[in-house]
């Protein structure tokens, strides 16, 4: 009984966060901000996978999408060299 109880909280919680954190992607700026939301997002896909007793997608899913394509990502991100104009670190003017 309390297990199937803590089942469900933990995952309509991975349900909520993975929810809230696709949102943020759409709403955010900064390119690396976006990418950890879909970090936490993936992370979250994979908690719920496992939960509903699909362990080698939740597997797959950590393995694979978060870390090899995240770091992927970052990577892209750090390429391109992204700034904020707003940031006075980004100015080369004396």
């Amino acid at each position: 009984m309390i297990e199937s109880v803590l089942e469900s909280v933990l995952l309509y919680g991975f349900a909520f966060v993975g929810l809230i954190a696709g949102a943020a992607m759409l709403v955010l700026r900064h390119p690396m901000r976006v990418a950890l939301a879909l970090s936490y997002a993936m992370i979250c896909l994979g908690g719920v996978y496992g939960l509903l007793g699909v362990h080698v997608i939740a597997v797959f899913q950590i393995l694979i999408y978060v870390s090899a394509v995240m770091v992927f990502m970052v990577y892209v991100i750090m390429l391109l060299d992204v700034r904020d104009p707003r940031s006075p670190g980004g100015s080369r003017t004396w």
